[in-house]
C-alpha cells in the first residue's frame, strides 16, 4: 500500500505466502493478489486500450521474471526471516507457496502470459469486489 505522499507503509506478506483471509470458513479471497477494476480505472481512466495500462503489464511481467531470476536469493532470506515471528511466515514450509507461485520451470515469455492471466483473473474476482465493498461500509 502506499500513502498519500507515496511512501511505502504495508507489505500483506500473507498473500504471497498464501494466508488467504476467511471468515465464517468461507474463504474471503480467492486471487493471488488483489488488483481491482478500481486499480485499473486508475491507470487507463477506463480507456478499452490504453498505453499506461499495457505498460503496466509489461512492468508486472517485468518484476514477476526479476523475482524469478532472483529466487535463490530470495528463499535465502525468507528463510532467515522465519525466525522474526511474523505469523505468515513461521515455518519454512510457509516458504514453499511462495517459491511455487514463481513458477520457475516457465521459460519468461510463459511467465509474462501467467501473469497477464493472474491480473486478468484478479480483475474478474467477485469475491473480492464482494469483500471490498463490505470493507468500504464497515469502514465509512
Amino acid at each position: 500500500m502506499v500513502s498519500k505522499t507515496g511512501h511505502f507503509f504495508h507489505i500483506d506478506f500473507g498473500h504471497f505466502l498464501g494466508n488467504f483471509k476467511s471468515k465464517f470458513g468461507i474463504k474471503r479471497e480467492r486471487s493471488p493478489f488483489v488488483f481491482t477494476p478500481q486499480m485499473k480505472y486508475a491507470i487507463d481512466g477506463g480507456q478499452k486500450k490504453d498505453e499506461l495500462y499495457e505498460h503496466f503489464l509489461k512492468w508486472c511481467s517485468e518484476a514477476y521474471n526479476v523475482l524469478r531470476q532472483r529466487s535463490r536469493l530470495l528463499m535465502s532470506l525468507f528463510v532467515l526471516m522465519v525466525s522474526a515471528g511474523m505469523p505468515e511466515l513461521m515455518r519454512e514450509m510457509d516458504i514453499e507457496y511462495f517459491q511455487k507461485q514463481l513458477n520457475l520451470e516457465y521459460d519468461q515469455k510463459h511467465a509474462q502470459e501467467h501473469i497477464n492471466k493472474q491480473v486478468n483473473s484478479s480483475l474478474k474476482d467477485k469475491s473480492r469486489l464482494v469483500d471490498n465493498a463490505i470493507h468500504a461500509a464497515v469502514h465509512k
